[in-house]
């Protein structure tokens, strides 16, 4: 349901994979916006002539910098190139998409996804709902993450910076819009809602799409602090880890011990390298639980009561499966949850409404000046000539190794 952020970084093995296996259930898939009508009609709903480059559009009150548009933008840009199935010798300058030009679609799309923030906020006001201190904070802490990033995520702020864009532009497209969007979202499929899910549905779907489950996922490789690389582990190695997982889900199975003190026995044997008990606990729908395939159906063809590990390629998962009935009655108690049974419901057809009413807006005023100071030049990378090229150029996900130009026009916007 929600907006998936822009520029994951797809070549970070152990983000992509999720080999932490975190349940991340509130993470959506970013709307990708239907096409504006072409610079004729976007004019006819307001375009400003001269020299402000400062701000991007504004409707009502509502006045966006230019950051929040360069940031829809480069966002824009990398749906293009995921689209027209991009390859660092291809050039994205001779490229069609659903019949424009590459870079035309790009600047429509990053104008209709400047649209869906207005959207958003004329709905929260038509709903009468405002941010509490609680989603302030909560859009705080989220934008300070993804900024400044953590010992296993690298942060966006600096790439960001690069393209002139400031920490509040990316507050406003990113964390903040999200929050907004789950709000207007849970009031109006939630309870009391205009159209509330009844609880009978809620149920159904949880029993029907959620597993409930404990894990112990051993990574079958390393990570080279020094250098960045991984290191395969060795097929003998690989052996002795299965044949004691094997032997853990044994003594689970014959009760002698619980899932959570097999993670602390693990931690335990293995503290030259395993700081903390690998044990995790949960509850997630497993079609938007970013699982990697093989872990999702080796737990769909579980029986519950099911203790197994499962063979995923580059980590053995050591599971034992509940009966997911067993937690409706708490887990449909919990707020998280039951937006994400929502979003399972009714997120598609959220997405598409938002979608049609950011085509079909007209009260926002583009800044001429700002659309064309700013263009998806600015990403663009000049194709490799040969394989080899591209095999030492790959910047399909990477945007700091495209054009910087922007961060030498002014102050971050």
């Amino acid at each position: 349901m929600w907006k998936q952020d822009y520029n994951k970084n797809d070549s970070n093995l152990l983000k992509n994979t999720k080999l932490i296996l975190e349940c991340e259930t509130m993470k959506s898939k970013k709307i990708l916006a239907a096409l504006m009508a072409g610079a004729v009609a976007l004019c006819s709903s307001g375009c400003t002539i001269g020299g402000d480059k400062s701000w991007c559009a504004k409707s009502g009150d509502t006045q966006l910098p230019a950051g929040v548009y360069i940031y829809e933008l480069s966002n824009a840009y990398n749906q293009a190139k995921t689209k027209a199935g991009y390859t660092t010798y291809m050039d994205m300058k001779t490229q069609t998409i659903d019949g424009k030009d590459a870079f035309t679609w790009t600047k429509d799309t990053a104008k209709n996804s400047i649209n869906q923030i207005f959207v958003i906020d004329d709905m929260m006001k038509d709903l009468n709902l405002t941010l509490s201190d609680d989603d302030n904070k909560t859009i705080d802490t989220k934008t300070a993450s993804d900024w400044n990033g953590s010992s296993s995520n690298v942060g966006l702020g600096s790439t960001l910076e690069k393209y002139n864009i400031a920490k509040s532009s990316f507050q406003i497209a990113s964390a903040e819009y999200y929050v907004k969007y789950e709000k207007v979202f849970e009031a109006i499929y939630g309870q009391g809602g205009s159209k509330e899910i009844s609880a009978d549905d809620q149920k159904a779907y949880f029993e029907k799409n959620f597993a409930s489950f404990e894990m112990i996922p051993v990574a079958l490789y390393s990570m080279d602090s020094s250098t960045g690389s991984y290191n395969v582990m060795k097929d003998d190695d690989k052996a002795k880890i299965k044949t004691e997982l094997e032997g853990y889900a044994n003594e689970v199975k014959g009760g002698k011990k619980s899932m959570s003190d097999v993670g602390t026995d693990y931690k335990n044997a293995h503290s030259d390298t395993v700081t903390a008990s690998p044990y995790q606990d949960v509850t997630t729908d497993l079609k938007i639980s970013g699982y990697p395939t093989d872990l999702v159906t080796g737990i769909q063809n579980m029986n519950s009561g099911d203790v197994q590990v499962l063979d995923i390629g580059f980590a053995y998962i050591l599971v034992s499966k509940r009966d997911i009935k067993t937690q409706t009655d708490t887990e449909l108690q919990k707020e998280q949850t039951k937006l994400s049974v929502l979003n399972g419901l009714k997120g598609d057809e959220f997405q598409q409404d938002i979608e049609q009413k950011a085509e079909n807006y007209t009260n926002a005023t583009f800044n001429t000046a700002c659309i064309n100071a700013y263009t998806p030049d600015l990403f663009y990378t000049t194709p490799s000539s040969s394989a080899v090229d591209a095999s030492s150029t790959d910047t399909s996900s990477d945007t700091t190794s495209t054009s910087d130009t922007v961060s030498s026009t002014s102050s971050a916007a």
